[in-house]
């Protein structure tokens, strides 16, 4: 909960958390579009929940280059939803070491060539 917080707060460029609706149109006015329709279409109820919550942004990636996964959690009584849970989660340093990760894949896949291939590499 405390990394989550923290993400917040470095996001928001505030010492302290903020809720979720006084920071996103800060961040990101296409962000907060999107999750204010799929919240709209949340409270109407007219599409099932799973549709509308696949409507709802899960990415965001503010202006100091941090990006943020977004996951919502319902809360449901007598098969009523009732509120839902935005899991806020910085996914910034995981991003980066998969990018790292698929540079290194691609330079051995390069190198892997070059040794198949190296009779005809020298020949000319």
């Amino acid at each position: 909960m405390a990394g989550h917080c923290r993400a917040i707060s470095k996001l928001s460029s505030q010492s302290r958390p903020r809720r979720l609706y006084t920071w996103r149109r800060c961040v990101s006015e296409d962000f907060a579009i999107g999750f204010e329709l799929g919240r709209e279409q949340l409270i109407e109820d007219v599409l099932p929940y799973e549709v509308a919550r696949e409507q709802l942004p899960s990415r965001l990636t503010s202006h100091s280059g941090s990006t943020f996964s977004f996951r919502y959690l319902p809360f449901v009584r007598e098969a009523r939803l009732e509120g839902v849970l935005v899991v806020v989660a910085d996914i910034t340093a995981k991003l980066q070491r998969e990018h790292e990760e698929a540079e290194l894949t691609e330079l051995m896949e390069v190198f892997r060539r070059l040794m198949l291939d190296r009779a005809g590499s020298t020949a000319s």
